[in-house]
Order: structure tokens, then C-alpha cells, then sequence
């Protein structure tokens, strides 16, 4: 039963398994973070947050460490003859509710448009276990690993830079993408930011990546 505060309303209420307080103040809901909570957002490389969680989250106090993703790609493709120079990168940012993740692939000095890449909001980044920065990690101490999946992992960054140069005729190819790869049987999660070009001849890289693991799902 809501409790009347003057214009202040209290509420308990049960979310999902936990119970976890809520209030409205002023029209506006309120929510105590007591749980970590992780939304999928879903695939894109924009998202309006607060049309997202409806309300029940409080999204202004988010900020870019509350996103991780999981996949991504991004290309470019043209023609040059010459030096054709390959460069990937992902940037995140987080203004006034609303999520922008870019992945792209450059190929000398132009980006592709709008690659795509499956975001999660994590309520409580802190409750996640962090991996750290690299390209191959070991959960093989952890309870359960043999059932985990590539989507315990989360990405909160990717090192970017350049995949290098090529002498091109033609047609080519620039990509970015998230490669990665789980054995339950020992417990290996290999991930890396991979840029590729293909073209006349070709030219890859594997940057590092900063991963945590998730053990609710």
C-alpha cells in the first residue's frame, strides 16, 4: 500500500524474483538500484533509453560504463587504385538517454555508415565479474563455466587502430567485427576487434578487447 507524503509517494513493490523499492517523486519514478539488472537493447547502433526500460530505470544517472555489447560488424566497400590504408574503431557515447555506438571501418579516411552492433544496458556494472583487457580468457575457475555460452561475455571497449596498408586495383573491402568463441569443455573465451581488408591482396589484425562475464543467465 503506497504511503502519502505530502506530494511524495512510497511504494514497495516486487520486480522479477527480488524485491527492490520504487517511489514516485514529483511524477517522476524513482528506482533504488538494490539488484543488478541486464537489459538486452537490442541490434542497432543508436538507442533511445528512456522509451527502452519505460521509466523504470533511473537513466539519467547512467553513463557510457552501464553499456556493453556482444557482436558487431561494420564495412566499407569502394574501389581504389594505390594505397588503399584500413582502420577500425567503436565509440560509445551517452547523452541525455540517448545510446550511440559506433563501429566503423575506414578505408583511407572514410568511415562506413551506421554499422550494427547488439547492446545491453547493465544496471550495476560493478556486480559483473571483470575479465579485463586481451584477446583469450580463462573462466575455468568459475562455478558453471562448462555451461556458460559466448553470451555470458560482455564488451565494454575495443582498442582501435589501424589494420594497415595495402597496394590496391580495384574493387575492395574494408571490415570491423567482434570475433569470438567459447569451449565449455575448458573454460577458453577467445574475443578480439578483427579488421580486415580484401582486395588486390589482404591484410588483417586482432585488437584487444575489455570483456566481463556475466553468470545470471
Amino acid at each position: 500500500m503506497p504511503i502519502n507524503n505530502g506530494s511524495k509517494k512510497i511504494a514497495k513493490i516486487y520486480y522479477g524474483p527480488n524485491e527492490v523499492a520504487k517511489g514516485y517523486y514529483g511524477g517522476n519514478l524513482v528506482f533504488e538500484n538494490e539488484v543488478n539488472q541486464i537489459f538486452d537493447l537490442g541490434t542497432g547502433y543508436w538507442w533511445d533509453v528512456p522509451s527502452i526500460v519505460q521509466q523504470r530505470l533511473p537513466w539519467g544517472k547512467f553513463t557510457v560504463n552501464n553499456f556493453f555489447i556482444t557482436t558487431g560488424t561494420a564495412s566499407r566497400s569502394g574501389s581504389v587504385t594505390g594505397a588503399l590504408n584500413g582502420n577500425i574503431s567503436m565509440n560509445k557515447t551517452y547523452t541525455s538517454g540517448l545510446l550511440t555506438i559506433n563501429m566503423v571501418a575506414i578505408a583511407n579516411g572514410s568511415s562506413s555508415i551506421n554499422g550494427r552492433v547488439h547492446a545491453f544496458l547493465v544496471t550495476r556494472p560493478q556486480d559483473i565479474v571483470h575479465l579485463g583487457e586481451g584477446q583469450e580468457f580463462d573462466v575455468s575457475n568459475y562455478e558453471g563455466y562448462e555451461n556458460f555460452t559466448e553470451d555470458n561475455f560482455l564488451i565494454k571497449s575495443t582498442t582501435n587502430g589501424q589494420i594497415g596498408s595495402i597496394n590496391n586495383t580495384g574493387g575492395y573491402v574494408v571490415s570491423a567485427g567482434i570475433a569470438r568463441s567459447y569451449d565449455p569443455s575448458t573454460g577458453i573465451f577467445i574475443c578480439n576487434f578483427h579488421g580486415k581488408i580484401s582486395g588486390s591482396t589482404g591484410k588483417e589484425t586482432s585488437k584487444n578487447v575489455d570483456v566481463y562475464l556475466r553468470r545470471d543467465i
